[in-house]
């Protein structure tokens, strides 16, 4: 019987038992993250300047999502702090949305790497005009007109630098780099894995890594980093060796 029988004769009540009640839904085995070496990221670092250079240094500094990167907005970003409010997401169709999901919209607190691009960026996007943009919300049919500085722009240094970037400029613009760095073609969201699989390699806590990333726990860190992790194993011996040592000198306080 095929799907569209099955479905037939359950909505005309020949059958009581939902079609696909008793069958297993197959999962797709997940790709295993591919992050940049770090050879690699300073070869492309050294490759690129400009614009190009501080995209690519906060994209892989921050592990935002392609989509954030193009509707970040200086208004977003506060350099004293070191911080920036994902709360914008730019979709393949050019609709200003909420993040993915609630989690989404967070805090990132910038590693010095991101922190020093942004800088270097404010320097050519700072002082430009601002873009008018319709900002659609979660709430079905609510929008608003906004007007954003965007902190990346795609002509940036010609007469019209462009109100923002889409999401396949951004995609075009890692392809571009990567070729002119010469290093090994990977797909644009490496970038994003290359944050978090760096970060997990330090030794940082994978929920404060779920959080930077916008997922709300750290059970996603862990289902799409756990391969990539367990070839880690042998250096978390030398990482606990590193930081435990020796015992404290008191007992940890309990409450």
């Amino acid at each position: 019987m095929t799907q569209r029988q099955r479905i037939f004769v359950h909505r005309s009540r020949f059958i009581t038992d939902k079609p696909f009640e008793h069958i297993t839904k197959l999962h797709k085995d997940r790709k295993k993250p591919d992050p940049l070496q770090r050879d690699e990221y300073a070869t492309m670092m050294l490759a690129l300047t400009g614009q190009d250079k501080n995209m690519w240094q906060f994209a892989i500094g921050a592990g935002p999502r392609h989509g954030e990167i193009a509707a970040l907005s200086w208004d977003d970003v506060d350099l004293d702090a070191g911080k920036v409010h994902i709360q914008r997401n730019l979709t393949g169709q050019g609709d200003f949305v909420p993040p993915k999901t609630k989690a989404g919209d967070r805090i990132i607190t910038l590693l010095a790497p991101a922190l020093d691009a942004l800088r270097a960026q404010y320097t050519l996007t700072g002082h430009l005009p601002d873009t008018e943009i319709v900002q659609h919300f979660r709430e079905y049919g609510k929008s608003e007109v906004q007007r954003k500085r965007f902190v990346f722009l795609p002509r940036l240094g010609t007469k019209n630098p462009g109100n923002y970037f889409s999401t396949q400029s951004i995609t075009d613009r890692w392809d571009a780099s990567v070729k002119k760095a010469g290093i090994r073609r990977r797909t644009p969201y490496e970038s994003r894995h290359t944050y978090a699989c760096w970060s997990l390699a330090a030794g940082a806590n994978p929920s404060f890594i779920a959080s930077q990333l916008g997922h709300e726990d750290a059970e996603m860190v862990y289902r799409v980093y756990s391969a990539w992790i367990k070839e880690f194993d042998g250096e978390q011996v030398e990482l606990l060796n590193e930081r435990l040592g020796f015992a404290p000198n008191m007992p940890l306080k309990t409450k």
